[in-house]
């Protein structure tokens, strides 16, 4: 009798945590599907807003270096009421949605914006959309111990140039790119998506060995295991037979230290600590 009771009682719990996975990666699908929605819709409007900061930044200079130039704030007047005219143009409901519920340029790190910015720039100049969310800012990590800001750019900087040598080397018309940063359930999450060519297997199954390489030095990987192993934080690489995007890595501050893996495309799957010592989960 105590025996059924433990079992009915067990397989109870694991019916709930598969319906609360499974309603977790529902969830997880639909914010990135609805974010790549606003940011397809928003393409143009933030061509503008670009422009529009541009001007900003020429006459907050001149304010500072105490040049009240009359005519630059004119010209300023004239570019917003420019933005307006446009605006109008656009379906005000999801440009509305894009100002409520997204911030694409602030991470509450000034030399991680401008970091973003740089990126952002090289990337149109050969025809790359890359865009940026931030449903919470990265800077939390800093504030808390999780990483420093060297290592927390580092990072980030690795995952774009990664990305970026992926999309030259497809040479396809689909070149895009999405970085998104922000709390989950799980804990912070760093997700970046591209379009660019899939790993090869060999860096799959040796993910993050130092000397592997894609066409880069061959540390950018390796120093991205190292970093999360040292602040505890997960690896997850996803290569996608269909969608929106080729592969996604994401980065989760969970303290788990795990690296998973999952290509059906090249048949490789496993899970594995990303700490030397430990005796990893699986094997690939």
């Amino acid at each position: 009798m105590l025996a059924s009771v433990v079992i009915t009682g067990s397989v109870a719990i694991l019916l709930i945590w598969v319906r609360s996975e499974y309603q977790r990666q529902q969830e997880e699908a639909a914010q990135l599907k609805h974010i790549e929605e606003l940011v397809r819709d928003a393409h143009q409007y933030k061509e503008v807003i670009t422009a529009v900061e541009w001007k900003l930044i020429t006459m907050r200079d001149a304010v500072a270096a105490g040049e009240h130039n009359w005519a630059m704030a004119e010209e300023l007047g004239i570019a917003i009421e420019e933005v307006r005219a446009m605006r109008r143009g656009f379906s005000r409901e999801s440009v509305v949605k894009l100002a409520e519920e997204q911030d694409f340029t602030s991470t509450g790190l000034l030399l991680l914006d401008g970091q973003l910015q740089m990126k952002r720039q090289e990337a149109a100049g050969e025809g790359i959309a890359f865009d940026c969310v931030v449903t919470s800012p990265a800077a939390v990590l800093v504030k808390e111990g999780v990483l420093d800001q060297f290592r927390l750019q580092q990072v980030i900087g690795d995952l774009l140039r990664n990305a970026l040598r992926a999309i030259r080397a497809g040479g396809g018309e689909d070149r895009r790119m999405l970085l998104v940063l922000g709390e989950t359930r799980e804990g912070y999450q760093i997700k970046l998506c591209d379009t660019g060519l899939p790993f090869p297997e060999e860096v799959l199954r040796n993910f993050g060995r130092r000397g592997l390489t894609t066409g880069g030095s061959g540390h950018g990987l390796a120093d991205l295991c190292e970093i999360m192993a040292q602040c505890g934080g997960s690896i997850q690489v996803t290569e996608h037979e269909a969608g929106s995007f080729t592969k996604t890595i994401t980065l989760t501050m969970d303290g788990r230290a795990v690296l998973s893996v999952s290509s059906p495309l090249a048949g490789v799957e496993y899970v594995r600590s990303l700490v030397p010592e430990a005796v990893g989960e699986g094997s690939p």
